[in-house]
């Protein structure tokens, strides 16, 4: 059974020494946040055909390398080369790379701020409503405070409920974290739930914590 494209970009994160960016000893334009992306584009404009799998592949071991020096960053490279080579479609690698700097951006940690709360995969166990409930009104009261945009954690909410399976759902997550208007706290809540309960109970939690802070929000202005 082939690898999910994204459960091996979440591997791959912790290759990449982002610290060696941030502190400019190499340059910022060869970060794979900044490369990923580029990489992305260019398969997407071109499309498989002007851009098919082994171009694109090789094209993504080389950004394990820095090109100033000429030599790999990451540590070790055999790791990037192995999980690059369990992917097996065209659309797989074009999910890894999107994933791998969404990942990037959401682990990163500096002396203020710590990254995403790191998951570690279970199937999980099914709730009942009633369970649901009960982790759902904590959620709602206690994480999702401070400068928070209701717009944007509908469009996040509207990520997770599209998720297939549970990468998609950490993947969703991840794309929202850190940004304004979404409170960390509250998608850190989320990833150790996901770790818990399964894909289907999750959604149920996710969309159950924003109703609360809805009616929560509407008390609050009579």
């Amino acid at each position: 059974m082939a690898e999910h494209p994204i459960k091996l970009a979440y591997e791959a994160r912790q290759l990449v020494p982002l610290y060696l960016f941030e502190t400019n000893k190499l340059k910022k334009k060869d970060n794979p946040v900044v490369t990923t992306p580029a990489l992305c584009q260019a398969m997407i404009h071109l499309g498989e055909s002007g851009y098919p799998l082994t171009t694109a592949r090789r094209a993504a071991i080389d950004l394990a390398y820095d090109r100033k020096h000429k030599k790999t960053y990451m540590k070790p490279v055999k790791d990037w080369k192995r999980l690059l080579g369990l992917i097996e479609t065209w659309e797989g690698l074009l999910s890894f790379l999107e994933s791998v700097s969404i990942f990037l951006k959401a682990g990163a940690e500096s002396e203020k701020e710590k990254g995403m709360r790191k998951f570690e995969y279970s199937e999980g166990e099914a709730l009942s409503p009633g369970e649901i409930a009960q982790l759902a009104r904590p959620l709602a009261s206690e994480q999702i405070k401070d400068d928070v945009v209701k717009n944007k954690l509908k469009t996040m909410g509207a990520h997770v409920t599209a998720a297939h399976d549970k990468w998609e759902a950490l993947a969703a997550l991840a794309r929202f974290y850190p940004r304004s208007g979404i409170p960390k706290g509250y998608v850190d809540a989320l990833v150790e739930q996901l770790e818990t309960v399964d894909l289907d109970s999750f959604k149920q939690l996710v969309a159950q914590s924003l109703i609360f802070y809805e009616a929560d929000q509407i008390k609050k202005r009579r």
